[in-house]
C-alpha cells in the first residue's frame, strides 16, 4: 500500500511546506487611553503606541465617564483613571464581555478605590513606592499561566525589571480569581495578573507601563514595555487552529478513478500556533498509513491563516487495492501536549 501511494505524497509534504511559509501579519488596535500618566503630547509614549501599530485615543481623566466604548478594541487606564458614577465597573465588563480588553495600571493607587474596579473587590493591593520593586520575575506555571501565557510571550524577566524610578509601584497579596503571572520575585507579591471575562480580558498590572513608555530610557516599540501593551491590546480568547476535508475526486471509486482531498485550514487566533499534523487513510481491515511521509510533522499556523489546498491527489485509483469502506482522515495537534485542535474523518467506498 504504501509503495503504491509514494507518488502522491509528495503532493501532501509540499501543501505542509505550504503552511509554514504563509506570512504572518501583526494585528492593529483601536485604543482609548486615559489616565494621569498618559500624556498624548509625549512623542515617546505615542511613538511607541504608533510603532507597534495601533491607533490610540486619549482622553482626559475627568471626561472619561462621558466617553463611549463602541469601536474600540482596548482599554488602557491607570489609578487616577475616574470612573465618575460608579456606573463603569459594569461598563467595562459589559466591554470586557463583548471581546474588548482592559488594561489598568496602579489600580487602588489614586482616585479610585480597588474595589470599584471590575472584580476588583477580591483583590488587595499594596503600594510600596518608594523604593517600589526593581526585580520582576515572570511565574513560572503551566500553561496557559506564567511563562506560558500569551501575555508573556515574547517578554522576559530582565527586560520587565530596572524600568526609571521603579519598575513596578507594588504588588498584590490578594489575587481571587485571577492568574498571577509575574512578581517581585517573592511568592505571593502578584505584579502582573489576568482574568477572563466573557470574550474579552481583564489585566492589572502594578508596573507603570506608560512612565517607562513615555521616559527618555525607552527604546521605543521595541522595548519589552511596549510588547507588554502589544500582547494585552491584541490579547483574544484563544480559537483553535481549524481542518476541513473535502472529496474533490471520486467517492466511490474504482481501478483508475481520480482520488483527490482538499483541505482548508485556518489559525483565527492573535498568535501563530505550531501543530503536529497527521494525515492519511484507513482500509476496510483497520490498518492506517500516513500519508504525510512524517509521523509527527510540526507545522506553523500563521496567525490569519485561511488557507485552502489540495492536500492528496491519486491521478488514477491502483488496482488490487482492498474494497470495502476506507476513510480519509486528518487531525491537527497540540504539539507540546497532543491536545487535539481539529479531526475530520471523511468516508469513502472502494469498488473492484
Amino acid at each position: 500500500m504504501k509503495h503504491r501511494m509514494m507518488s502522491v505524497w509528495v503532493s501532501a509534504i509540499f501543501a505542509a511546506v505550504v503552511l509554514v511559509c504563509v506570512a504572518s501579519h501583526t494585528q492593529a488596535a483601536n485604543i482609548l487611553v486615559s489616565g494621569n500618566s498618559m500624556n498624548q503630547s509625549n512623542p515617546n509614549l505615542t511613538g511607541a503606541i504608533a510603532g507597534l501599530g495601533h491607533t490610540a485615543v486619549f482622553v482626559a481623566p475627568v471626561n472619561f465617564a462621558g466617553t463611549s466604548l463602541a469601536g474600540f478594541d482596548a482599554v488602557w487606564l491607570d489609578g487616577f483613571s475616574q470612573y465618575g458614577t460608579g456606573s463603569w465597573p459594569a461598563n467595562l465588563l459589559a466591554f470586557m464581555n463583548s471581546g474588548g480588553n482592559v488594561f489598568v495600571q496602579n489600580p487602588g493607587f489614586g482616585s479610585e478605590a480597588m474595589s470599584l474596579y471590575p472584580l476588583g473587590a477580591q483583590l488587595t493591593a499594596n503600594f510600596t513606592f518608594p523604593p517600589g520593586a526593581d526585580t520582576i520575575s515572570i511565574v513560572d506555571a503551566t500553561s496557559p499561566l506564567g511563562a506560558n501565557h500569551a501575555v508573556n510571550a515574547g517578554l522576559t524577566g530582565a527586560g520587565l525589571s530596572g524600568w526609571v524610578s521603579s519598575s513596578a509601584f507594588g504588588y498584590f497579596s490578594n489575587i481571587g480569581a485571577f492568574s498571577g503571572l509575574t512578581n517581585t520575585g517573592t511568592l505571593g507579591q502578584s505584579v502582573t495578573i489576568v482574568a477572563k471575562v466573557g470574550s474579552g480580558y481583564l489585566v492589572y498590572t502594578q508596573q507603570g507601563v506608560s512612565q517607562y513608555l513615555s521616559s527618555a530610557a525607552n527604546p521605543g516599540s521595541s522595548s519589552e514595555a511596549a510588547r507588554f501593551l502589544d500582547n494585552v491590546v491584541t490579547l483574544r480568547v484563544l480559537a483553535t487552529p481549524t481542518l476541513a476535508l473535502t472529496l474533490t475526486g471520486c467517492t466511490t471509486c474504482q481501478t483508475g478513478d481520480r482520488f483527490t482531498v482538499q483541505a482548508r485550514v485556518t489559525n483565527t487566533g492573535p498568535r501563530d500556533i505550531l501543530v503536529e499534523a497527521k494525515a492519511g487513510v484507513r482500509l476496510p481491515d483497520g490498518t492506517t498509513v500516513n500519508v504525510l511521509g512524517n509521523n509527527h510533522l510540526e507545522v506553523s499556523m500563521p496567525t490569519g491563516l485561511d488557507s485552502t489546498l489540495i492536500l492528496f491527489d491519486v491521478p488514477s485509483w491502483p488496482p488490487g487495492l482492498p474494497t470495502g469502506l476506507w476513510t480519509f482522515e486528518g487531525t491537527l495537534l497540540g504539539r507540546e501536549l497532543g491536545e487535539t485542535f481539529s479531526r475530520v474523518v471523511k468516508p469513502f467506498v472502494v469498488v473492484p
